[in-house]
Formats: C-alpha cells, structure tokens, sequence
C-alpha cells in the first residue's frame, strides 16, 4: 500500500514539474483564426474508460475518441493533439496500467500536453444498449463546461454514436 501511495505521490510530482514546465513555455497562446480576438482552442481527447464488465470492448474506447476527435479538428479554430502523443505520455507516466487516470489526472496531463480544453469520458452497455458520457473541461481551472450523453441500441451503431457526440462537443467548443 505504502510502494502504491509513493508512486502515486511520484507521479503527482512529475506531473506537476511538467506542468510548471509547459506552462513556461506555452504562455503564448496561438491565434489560429487570423482574428487577435480568438485564441486557439488546443484540445486533448483522452481514450474513453470501458465502464463495462466485458474487456473485450476495451479497444472501444480508443476507437470512440478517435471519432469524437476527428469530428472536433473540422474546425480550423481548433487544434486536437494527436492521440498517440497522449498515449506515450500515459504509457510513459504508466497511467494505463493502474487505472490511474481521474478527472484531477486528466487535466493534469491535458496542460502537460498544452490543450487548454480536455475530453474525457466513459461508456457502458446495459443489455444492447451503449451509453457514451463525456465531460469537456478546462485544464486551467479544472471547470466541467459542459457534459453530453447520448445512447445507441446497438455496439454495432458506435461510430454513428461517438459521431453524434463529436458534433455536440465542436458546438460546444466554438462557441
């Protein structure tokens, strides 16, 4: 228990010297609409946690986020940060094997990454049914702006469902 409590203070403590880091080096922020008045939206879109019993939907998660960031880069207003950027510094930080990422993590490692916005979420089945619930949250104030659910009858209507929620979070994040 006591080996558990020192790497989780150890990863605290890494997180937020890269933190003070970034945030040295990132007080710029860039203007991406040409406008002086917008900044950038920088977006980091973590794998949604599999809240079902069944691991074999494990790879779910990935494949949803992928969709929902795809759907929030149509925007030129909005960088996303590459997804496999955020998987080498979860692996890295070995949040993936310990099931470590929280809501506090996650915006931690979303200002790590520079994104001022983060999306993060989780899925369950009950019977057919698949729910998709995400959460977009500032890093710099840890404030949810808004939470979306949606639901499909079917795991095989997925990509239809991540879709649907990808668009609610771009409304969300330009305006």
């Amino acid at each position: 228990m006591c080996a558990n409590k020192s790497r989780t203070c150890l990863h605290v403590l890494v997180l937020c010297s890269l933190t003070l880091f970034m945030g040295c080096a990132l007080t710029g922020k860039r203007d991406v609409s040409g406008s002086s008045n917008k900044l950038a939206r920088i977006v980091a879109v973590l794998p949604f946690a599999n809240n079902t019993a069944d691991h074999s939907l494990d790879s779910l998660g990935a494949t949803m986020a992928d969709i929902v960031a795809a759907q929030i880069a149509s925007p030129k207003s909005i960088i996303v940060i590459e997804r496999q950027k955020i998987v080498d510094l979860l692996s890295e930080l070995k949040f993936n094997q310990t099931g470590a990422v929280n809501p506090d993590t996650a915006v931690n490692i979303g200002k790590v990454l520079g994104a001022n916005m983060m999306v993060f979420g989780s899925f369950v089945q009950i019977n057919k049914k698949v729910i998709l619930s995400v959460r977009v949250v500032k890093t710099e104030t840890s404030e949810v702006v808004c939470g979306i659910t949606e639901e499909t009858e079917s795991i095989s209507s997925i990509d239809s469902l991540a879709g649907r929620v990808g668009k609610k979070v771009t409304n969300v994040l330009v305006n």
